[in-house]
């Protein structure tokens, strides 16, 4: 006999396919917003001098680390377009589903920022420059 309480898993499908899109969208808008926000303030607003300054003191940090993200990312999505779902064994463990993209991107990361520290002239300092706050920030 069939349970009438019994909820079909694949009758709901189509509602949980429009979740994901409407929860994709929103996070999308939601970080474009910010970036529209963040960059609105670091090249008109009151921010320009303190970030023009911090990324001039620390350019790997403020523009490398971040490049390394993206470049991660790409590796990942590009894996997954040419090779499809990205499933792997390691350590004894096996990542498939959705852990298996998100642990090559913390891999592809770490990998790309350990070169970067490896690669960059860190006993260098810059110039002895230090970071001048403007007036109206103190």
């Amino acid at each position: 006999m069939s349970d009438p309480d019994r909820i079909d898993i694949d009758e709901n499908e189509p509602t949980d396919k429009y979740l994901r899109y409407l929860m994709g969208v929103s996070i999308v808008l939601a970080g474009l917003g910010f970036i529209g926000w963040f960059g609105w303030e670091i090249f008109f607003g009151t921010l320009r001098p303190v970030v023009f300054g911090m990324s001039h003191l620390h350019y790997a940090t403020v523009i490398g680390i971040p490049c390394s993200g993206l470049g991660a990312l790409f590796i990942v999505l590009l894996l997954r377009t040419v090779a499809g779902d990205i499933q792997f064994k390691a350590f004894g463990f096996e990542f498939r589903g959705a852990s298996g993209p998100i642990i090559m991107w913390i891999l592809c990361f770490g990998v790309l920022v350990f070169a970067m520290v490896k690669t960059w002239d860190l006993a260098t300092p810059s110039g002895g420059a230090t970071l001048q706050l403007p007036e109206y920030h103190k």
